[in-house]
């Protein structure tokens, strides 16, 4: 889409064009629920799940941005975590990781190799 009016209205008539996520390089689309953000010049759906990008708490559904990744709910252990990755899955930092049965979180390397 390239405006608001090419959208179909949501129940409530709202109608709304922006980034699919919280990225100025991902595709435009007609917002799922019919509502987006501006954040600087860049407008960006919002009710975005666990793990999505995020500028504050109103993009994400859980209402919950914690260095700017949408996480699950605060009363939720797991909320320290940014995308909750298990084990063996690719990470960047430590909290991006799913916390062990000691809540420990560790990214690394699976093998040793120089």
């Amino acid at each position: 889409c390239d405006d608001d009016f090419q959208c179909e209205p949501n129940g409530s008539g709202q109608q709304a064009c922006g980034h699919a996520v919280y990225d100025n390089d991902s595709p435009i689309i007609c917002c799922p629920t019919g509502a987006k953000i501006k954040v600087l010049d860049e407008e960006f759906c919002v009710d975005q799940g666990t793990g999505a990008g995020c500028s504050g708490n109103e993009m994400c559904t859980s209402g919950l941005c914690t260095e700017n990744v949408c996480v699950r709910e605060e009363s939720d252990p797991s909320a320290q975590t940014r995308l909750g990755r298990l084990a063996n899955e690719p990470c960047d930092d430590d909290f991006e990781c799913e916390p062990n049965s000691l809540g420990q979180q560790a990214c690394g390397h699976a093998l040793y190799d120089n």
